[in-house]
């Protein structure tokens, strides 16, 4: 029996071994990719307060719709630079900051990160003062979505649904209480494989709009009437590398080109 569960042991060591090499290996190879894809976009890198803000949009671009890209907690922007990346070389304006007490803003993040009116108001508002900056670039149309990753999935679902004009939520690595049958408009849910209590809370979300059993993969509902859903399962991928698969990456583009009926 002892010999059959240090066995057992180790080939579940062995097991998780591999996965992480195989996450490692991954996102390797999708930083090198991400750097060579950028070499034909203009970033700008600006301060908005003390919020350190990256813009990324490709060359001679016609104005065009936006995505505010924010990051989860004890990340950075530079995490999310695979959606910017990828979603500005299909002709968007991608736009990434550090919220505070993250990267490279100095202001320390205050208040409750599990309570509503704590930690989460504080980055609603960075939030909001970041989307109304969007807004006045004059290589944006007035169109703006959102994407956050873990704990910004939370803070994006919630500055969504309080503004019903953004067209498209993404939410990679979701976790949010205020997801409704109806609200926020258009919201695709990306998990990694490996995350399984995310992609069980996701289902549950799809299934407050579909009040019935649903499935992974499927799209609910029409896009152009606002109330569409969609869960996605990231192979192979886990919480941080989830963000630079190349099937995150894809999913999201397709979720915009179909929110705007573009086409690239």
């Amino acid at each position: 029996m002892i010999v059959f569960g240090r066995s057992n042991g180790a080939k579940t060591l062995l097991h998780r071994l591999i996965i992480a090499l195989i996450a490692v290996a991954a996102v390797a190879l999708s930083i090198w990719q991400i750097r060579s894809h950028a070499a034909g976009l203009i970033v700008d890198e600006r301060t908005i307060g003390t919020t350190p803000v990256t813009i990324f949009r490709a060359e001679d671009s016609m104005p065009a719709p936006a995505i505010v890209i924010a990051h989860g907690f004890a990340g950075s922007q530079q995490l999310m630079a695979p959606f910017a990346v990828s979603l500005a070389n299909a002709g968007y304006v991608a736009v990434t900051f550090d919220f505070q007490g993250h990267g490279r803003n100095p202001i320390p993040l205050s208040g409750d990160v599990t309570a509503s009116d704590g930690a989460t108001a504080h980055l609603l508002a960075e939030l909001q003062e970041i989307t109304t900056f969007t807004r006045n670039l004059p290589i944006t149309t007035d169109q703006v979505t959102f994407l956050g990753h873990s704990m910004a999935s939370d803070i994006v679902i919630r500055a969504a649904i309080a503004d019903p004009s953004i067209a498209a939520t993404i939410a990679v690595s979701p976790y949010s209480p205020a997801i409704t049958a109806t609200e926020p408009r258009n919201l695709l849910m990306i998990v990694g494989e490996w995350e399984r209590f995310l992609a069980s809370e996701a289902l549950s979300a799809v299934e407050l709009m579909t009040g019935r059993p649903s499935l992974e993969g499927v799209t609910y509902r029409l896009v152009e009437a606002g109330s569409a859903r969609r869960l996605v399962l990231a192979d192979t991928t886990e919480h941080v590398s989830v963000l630079y698969s190349g099937e995150s990456l894809q999913e999201a583009r397709d979720w915009l080109n179909m929110t705007f009926d573009r086409h690239h």
